[in-house]
């Protein structure tokens, strides 16, 4: 019938051949023709090492039966299949520009649709199969995979290895890789890092686990390491878990888009667990995450125009001696319920020069102690408003979180729109209305200190116990606080349970716009329980309600409200319902000076 098989000899790569074929018809007549081809498709070089037959040449049916074989006799542009084993792949290789390494974990319809290659020809054997178990490749003596130019890693584990992984530098011109249907795995002693990756044009990676102990050093700063791959994608789909005491968890420098959809756990000692740098990182899974450091190091750093996003909440955040979640020049959302951040000796929330991104930051709570400062908000812009606190009526003091043990504010906020705390507690849990003058301070230095703040509110918020002011404020507008309470505020002279103060503060106006003070109690603070004044050069307004709210039991010569209005402002104050107790000064002292227009309104 014409057909013919013919096996390449070993090695062959884009062959010529002949066949002459010989045609009689049924007459008895014949003729000789000479049939020319040529092996166009790309080289497949197979790679078995449970085959046990004397010749090794990469044919598929004398397969090699080492990675390094396949990779010494491979050409640019090859592609080497290896076969499910249940015995690991041993020994590293150096890959060749655009080759492609393929598994038999790969998945798709075929081999030929997973790597691109042509339909086979009538006759020709079947490409191998694929969808099966993926093939584990490690290297006790030296790295896994080293890359060169736009290869293709697809449908195998990369396990424990005394080197990276998988490794490259492109050079910055070379093309980046493609890998897909690929676990990243190893834990003990001497395991190298996962991925070092750097100056690469494009590439797109994903992966559908990493987990890996990094306990070998081999000059890569984290598990992960990508740098200077401004156009590349890295996704992980499922678990991503990094685990070292002498690099990091994660590191990301101009690495382009990193996204990690399945659960997070990245535990490091003395190392950064997360540092993002111009990259855009993504940690959208559902639950399970959490990234803990110990040491001296922050757990979650953000700089340089990067973008952190946390969909679907539930991340949980802790640092030992250092700063929590720290947000530098960056933008940042963080959306859902559940995620928390904890600090010891360090601070819990920094956000600096940063944008909020339209869907906002939404955190459940805040644990701080034993720094200056448990959550930094300043020079913040963007749509989004920043939330501390669960969205739950019925929540008790502490379960948005407990600051304390700070040496200055214990929430500095400077320039920043729409802040809301709930259900937080600045200072001592403990304290309760009425409590004898405390000779410890809880927080060194004022509870709440606001700058320039736009939107501030505060729902069942508790601050006991500080060493200075209970809430301070400069050019505070629309400032709202309910169901919460400020005890003990103050050890000295001029400190107050709430002091919007404009010109003592180097501004003009303490608090404009539209605020609300109501079902609140503000007991034992050193001098008075609120104070407003306003000295603007231009004309402001502020519309002032103080409604259900206690004052009670200052330490001297203050009283419970004092209200002055100067320069240019307008103040209209309506004072309801509240109950004024155990005061050395007038409940309520409003003063109209100069120009200044003040408006009290006794219901």
């Amino acid at each position: 019938d014409g057909s013919f098989t013919w096996d390449p000899p070993a090695g062959a790569k884009y062959t010529a051949g002949t066949w002459q074929i010989t045609v009689t018809d049924t007459a008895g007549h014949e003729t000789t023709g000479l049939v020319t081809f040529e092996l166009t498709n790309k080289r497949v070089l197979f790679v078995d090492n449970t085959y046990a037959g004397s010749t090794q040449n990469g044919h598929r049916s004398t397969p090699y039966t080492t990675l390094a074989a396949a990779a010494s006799g491979s050409g640019i542009g090859d592609i080497i299949y290896l076969a499910a084993s249940s015995v690991s792949y041993t020994g590293g290789v150096a890959l060749k520009t655009n080759v492609t390494l393929v598994g038999a974990g790969a998945v798709g319809d075929d081999m030929r649709s997973v790597v691109g290659l042509p339909p086979l020809s009538r006759g020709a054997q079947e490409y191998p199969a694929i969808n099966g178990v993926k093939p584990i490749i490690t290297n006790a003596s030296g790295p896994g995979l080293d890359l060169a130019s736009g290869n293709t890693i697809v449908g195998l584990t990369l396990g424990a290895t005394r080197g990276v992984a998988l490794s490259g530098n492109g050079g910055g011109v070379q093309a980046g890789p493609t890998v897909r249907d690929v676990d990243i795995v190893g834990a003990g002693s001497k395991v190298g890092a996962a991925i070092q990756l750097s100056r690469y044009v494009g590439g797109s990676l994903t992966f559908d686990t990493i987990q890996r102990e990094l306990t070998n050093s081999t000059g890569a700063q984290a598990v992960v390491d990508l740098a200077q791959m401004p156009t590349t994608e890295l996704v992980v789909t499922g678990l991503f878990s990094a685990t070292s005491s002498i690099g990091g968890g994660l590191r990301l420098h101009d690495a382009g888009s990193v996204e990690l959809r399945g659960p997070v756990a990245i535990t490091t000692d003395g190392f950064r667990g997360i540092h993002v740098s111009s990259t855009a990182l993504r940690l959208t899974g559902v639950n399970n995450r959490s990234v803990v450091t110990t040491g001296s190091e922050f757990a979650i750093f953000v700089r340089n125009g990067a973008t952190f996003t946390v969909a679907n909440g539930d991340l949980f955040v802790e640092a030992t001696g250092a700063n929590a979640l720290d947000v530098y020049g960056s933008t940042i959302e963080m959306t859902g319920a559940g995620s928390v951040i904890k600090a010891t000796n360090g601070v819990g929330l920094i956000m600096r020069d940063a944008t909020i991104g339209p869907a906002g930051v939404a955190i459940e709570a805040v644990f701080a102690t034993g720094a200056e400062n448990g959550v930094v908000v300043g020079l913040v812009g963007g749509d989004g408003a920043l939330i501390i606190g669960p969205d739950a009526p019925d929540s008790v003091f502490g379960d948005g979180g407990v600051i304390v043990g700070t040496t200055g504010s214990a929430v500095l906020l400077q320039n920043a729109p729409q802040v809301t705390l709930r259900h937080l507690v600045i200072g001592a849990d403990d304290a309760v209305v009425g409590e004898a003058a405390s000779a410890v301070d809880a927080v060194a230095g004022i509870g709440i200190d606001a700058y320039f703040v736009t939107g501030l509110t505060l729902d069942h918020v508790k601050i006991a116990r500080t060493g200075s002011h209970g809430i301070a404020g400069v050019e505070v507008s629309d400032f709202s606080m309910t169901r919460s309470e400020i005890l003990n505020a103050g050890d000295g002279p001029g400190e107050h349970g709430l002091w919007f103060d404009g010109p003592a503060r180097g501004g003009e106006n303490g608090m404009t716009g539209v605020a609300l003070i109501a079902d609140s109690v503000i007991d034992g603070f050193w001098d008075t329980g609120l104070v407003v004044r306003n000295v603007p050069s231009e004309a402001t307004a502020l519309d002032l309600t103080v409604e259900g709210t206690t004052f009670s039991g200052n330490k001297r010569a203050g009283g419970g409200v004092y209200l002055r209005a100067e320069g240019l402002t307008t103040i209209d104050a309506r004072i309801d319902s509240c109950a004024f107790e155990r005061l050395t000064g007038p409940t309520v002292d409003a003063l109209a000076v100069g120009t200044g227009v003040l408006n009290l309104i006794n219901q």
